[in-house]
């Protein structure tokens, strides 16, 4: 069978769009809880590194690691049933450094 992909609109945001709306949306609702911006979209080191979204300084002075997921639906279990392993362990990995 055949199943042509639909054609994105041209009034439709990208995928990045959507994805910058929800990380800067993500950085408000942080910021205005007290949490303070330490750097944004960190790529880590080494082979098997990845991005952290966000790393923010809480109140209390302890680092946070923000990974922004957005889903359209929760049919496959919301966002954070998309973080997978693998950025569970370069989370960890960047904590170490």
């Amino acid at each position: 069978m055949f199943f042509p992909h639909a054609k994105k609109q041209a009034n439709q945001p990208s995928t990045k769009q959507v994805g910058d709306a929800a990380e800067n949306a993500a950085l408000s609702h942080l910021q205005h809880a007290g949490l303070r911006l330490l750097a944004r979209n960190y790529r880590t080191p080494g082979r098997g590194g990845g991005e952290i979204d966000l790393i923010m300084r809480a109140p209390d002075g302890t680092c946070v690691f923000v990974e922004v997921r957005q889903r359209k639906t929760a049919s496959h279990g919301g966002a954070a049933a998309s973080v997978s392993a693998g950025i569970w362990r370069y989370h960890l990995a960047a904590s170490c450094i």
